[in-house]
């Protein structure tokens, strides 16, 4: 059953984007690894900076689709503060620094 929200098609590309991020695929923002596991088996809190997080490439606000070309894995932290911007504006962003 979907979270409340969120329809089926988004938990399933999540989904997916986290099994990308399970076998090794890095956070596309930073570059670093993804720790997916959940909490009780020693992974980070959710919505802690780094969490799993799937990312819209190009954001919906900016008209991205919900589709599997266009989400990556990324961290929650980076996600959040990279906002929406499109990857091509993205060149002069940089991740925080944790």
């Amino acid at each position: 059953m979907p979270k409340p929200g969120l329809d089926g098609r988004w938990q399933t590309i999540a989904r997916l984007a986290r099994q990308r991020a399970s076998q090794g695929e890095p956070c596309w923002i930073c570059g670093k690894p993804i720790d997916t596991r959940p909490p009780s088996k020693g992974g980070p809190p959710p919505r802690s900076r780094w969490a799993f997080s799937a990312d819209h490439l190009i954001p919906r606000s900016k008209g991205g689709p919900t589709t599997l070309t266009n989400v990556a894995p990324a961290h929650y932290g980076c996600n959040s503060s990279r906002g929406n911007r499109t990857t091509s504006t993205n060149h002069t962003w940089r991740p925080r620094r944790w």
